[in-house]
């Protein structure tokens, strides 16, 4: 394969890679929006979850949502961080 339809294969893929990344968080958005405003105050479903959960059960959940939380961030980070280090040009 030569350098340059392999440069073109790098930029389609940084670029399907970006925009799948912006596609998801938008309709990730929009779901939970729209499951918030059907099921109710955030609060209560939280509240409602949590009183029928033991005390170990939630301490897990919470550092597990933590951790979970801080993955998807670093990915975002590594993610966005390859685009801009990338160069994100066609050669």
């Amino acid at each position: 394969m030569s350098g340059n339809s392999q440069n073109h294969i790098g930029y389609y893929t940084r670029t399907l890679l970006g925009f799948l990344i912006i596609a998801a968080g938008v309709l990730g958005g929009l779901y939970l929006a729209w499951w918030l405003s059907s099921r109710g105050d955030i609060i209560e479903i939280i509240h409602a979850v949590k009183m029928g959960l033991p005390a170990w059960a939630w301490l897990v959940l919470k550092f597990g949502l933590a951790a979970a939380f801080g993955l998807v961030f670093l990915l975002v980070f590594i993610a966005l961080g390859m685009a801009v280090l990338g160069g994100g040009k066609k050669e």
